[in-house]
């Protein structure tokens, strides 16, 4: 049985849109909870086999929030793929596309301006492993921030974004037939900038920023590393690429401005 739960509240003149595809699969849920003007919420579960589970609820304003969920119908389990947004900012954007099984994306925009993307697992046929993936992104602080997390072609990994601050930049991409990945980013303060790359397996990533226009560049594309990366002040760059196996790095630049850091291992 699919069920479709819509709870809008309309004040004014305003229009808050709900648009809904037609389920095609068994024991899917989609639950939209609006509470103020201008919002728009998209939920599409019709290749959904195994049933998908889809909550979005807007209590701020002018908020858009879409959701495609598919699966393999493989796993056996319902909900094989769910999805959480919450925005109780104003005019925020979020996107979640599942495929595969077993994915789990949440997202939170609790200031304005922010925009985050999600995209978990590649292929719906069982040819190729893409599935228990998850994602957790939160969006706070001053706002106008943005977070684009990629795991299509991954397997078991996870990755936390966490901004806090003003006009952040944070990219996860574990896309690479990545698997056994974890990536932490933490960005406060303003104009940072975080990408982490992990095309490799059992890696772990940790970048935390504070300060003011800091820079973080990881790449994981061998085995089993560790990356730690915290930057304060303001104006560093650090640089961490790990091509080989089992390394470890920590770059601390707390109490640096304008440094510069490059590892390869």
């Amino acid at each position: 049985m699919n069920k479709l739960i819509i709870l809008a509240g309309i004040s004014g003149a305003a229009l808050t849109s709900v648009i809904a595809a037609p389920a095609m699969a068994d024991d899917s849920t989609s639950t939209v909870i609006q509470s103020n003007t201008g919002n728009e919420a998209n939920v599409d579960q019709t290749g959904s086999l195994d049933g998908a589970s889809s909550l979005i609820d807007q209590s701020g304003a002018s908020n858009l929030a879409d959701v495609n969920q598919s699966d393999n119908g493989l796993a056996g389990v319902t909900p094989t793929n769910t999805s959480e947004i919450f925005q109780t900012g104003n005019g925020n954007e979020a996107y979640v596309i599942q495929k595969d099984s077993a994915q789990s994306a949440y997202i939170e925009q609790s200031s304005d301006g922010n925009f985050a993307e999600v995209q978990q697992g590649f292929v719906n046929d069982g040819s190729q492993d893409t599935s228990n993936n998850m994602s957790r992104v939160i969006q706070a602080g001053g706002g106008n921030n943005t977070a684009y997390v990629d795991q299509i072609q991954a397997d078991n990994v996870e990755s936390f974004v966490e901004q806090l601050g003003t006009n952040q930049m944070a990219m996860v991409d574990q896309s690479i037939v990545g698997e056994h990945d974890h990536s932490d980013v933490d960005q406060f303060g303003d104009n940072q900038f975080a990408e982490v790359l992990q095309p490799g397996d059992f890696n772990d990533s940790f970048v935390t920023q504070t300060g003011a226009d800091n820079r973080a560049h990881v790449l994981q594309s061998g085995n089993d590393n560790y990356s730690r990366i915290d930057q304060g002040m303001s104006g560093n760059f650090a640089r961490v690429d790990q091509l080989t196996d089992g390394n470890m790095s920590t770059v601390n630049q707390v109490m640096s401005t304008n440094g510069t850091v490059n590892v390869t291992q």
